[in-house]
């Protein structure tokens, strides 16, 4: 059964697979939210555990996550992300939670434009409430009650919330008109894509004015981060969800981060792990304990590894001549210090070591 053919409280129920108890529970907001650093949890309750994860600008705050700590949530999200994903596909302009669609297909979008612009929506998920919700869902065919239902179980005190499953196919379900709108009003000359909440337009004409962008994202309750809008022209850095565009042929790394990971490799290969950590972090040997020492390597040379093998993951899906050039200088290294191999292996398993 789809969800567009549900009509009873009963049918869904069987179709969440869920008790009475617990639809009641979600539709009253009856649950319990405790803090990350907090392990209390309450037996009779869905408990939520919510996390604040700081911004890379620190003077931008944190972000704040929420994540099911009760299977019966986790599970009626998972199937519900999955439901509401076959009924809805989003526009051409959407590359964010897109299934064959990511940065890369929405950087593609804007190679060597004359004029770039990106904005950002301030606090999407959290602007998107109930209401919102389920009058999209209704839209594509679900029934209004069963939709009202459902909006309780995918939302947190009447808004989306980061973390859930859901949210993201629901955020692109509420955007679509507002998309529409923007696609409308930049018309043929001027390309527009969205990835969650930033926005990209590119021409070798003009572009639009922001005033007029937001006054369309505020017909539906959002509103623009003025301090991250970036107007990007032909000569100037050029990013699109962080990929450099100014190349005909397809997006690329940004050299900075390019440069940092080849550097990082160089100092490894040429003086091992623990001279380089004790290079990088200024080490005076004679102050420092042996065991004390011994633990300061160990653990950073694992923090190395990992925040290299996460860079060459990202390089690899955009330019993998060059993360393959990496990996294979990685894998000479953990042949000759005998260190972990599985990781790399998980990137390139084409690599013997």
């Amino acid at each position: 059964m789809l969800l567009t053919e549900i009509d009873t409280r009963r049918q869904l129920l069987n179709f969440l697979k869920c008790t009475p108890d617990f639809l009641e529970k979600m539709e009253n907001r009856d649950y319990y939210i405790f803090e990350e650093y907090s392990e209390a949890v309450v037996s009779t309750a869905i408990n939520i555990k919510r996390f604040h994860i700081p911004k890379k600008n620190p003077a931008l705050g944190h972000r704040t996550i929420h994540k099911p700590f009760t299977g019966n949530l986790e599970f009626c999200l998972k199937l519900l992300n999955s439901e509401i994903s076959k009924l809805f596909v989003p526009g051409i302009a959407v590359h964010g939670f897109v299934a064959k669609r990511n940065i890369r297909s929405n950087a593609y979008s804007h190679l060597s434009r004359k004029y770039l612009l990106s904005v950002d929506i301030k606090n999407f998920f959290e602007s998107i409430s109930s209401p919102q919700i389920v009058e999209s869902l209704v839209k594509i065919g679900v029934n209004r009650d069963i939709a009202e239902s459902v909006t309780s179980v995918v939302t947190i005190n009447g808004l989306l919330v980061q973390g859930f499953s859901t949210s993201p196919t629901l955020a692109n379900l509420v955007a679509k008109e507002f998309d529409d709108d923007i696609q409308m009003f930049v018309g043929a000359d001027i390309t527009y894509t969205r990835y969650a909440d930033d926005l990209y337009f590119s021409s070798d004409t003009s572009l639009p004015e922001v005033d007029k962008i937001e006054a369309i994202l505020t017909q539906y309750g959002f509103s623009l981060n003025h301090s991250k809008t970036k107007y990007m022209p032909r000569g100037k850095a050029q990013y699109v969800t962080g990929l450099s565009v100014f190349d005909k042929a397809y997006p690329r790394i940004p050299k900075k981060i390019k440069r940092n990971v080849r550097l990082e490799i160089h100092y490894i290969k040429k003086d091992g792990f623990k001279v380089h950590i004790i290079k990088k972090h200024k080490i005076d040997e004679d102050q420092v304990p042996k065991d004390i020492l011994d633990a300061i390597i160990e653990f950073e040379t694992y923090n190395i590894k990992q925040n290299l093998f996460g860079w060459l993951r990202f390089i690899n899906s955009i330019e993998p001549a060059y993360a393959q050039k990496y990996l294979a200088e990685l894998s000479e290294i953990e042949r000759a210090n005998s260190l972990d191999k599985v990781e790399l292996n998980e990137i390139n398993p084409n690599i013997t070591l």
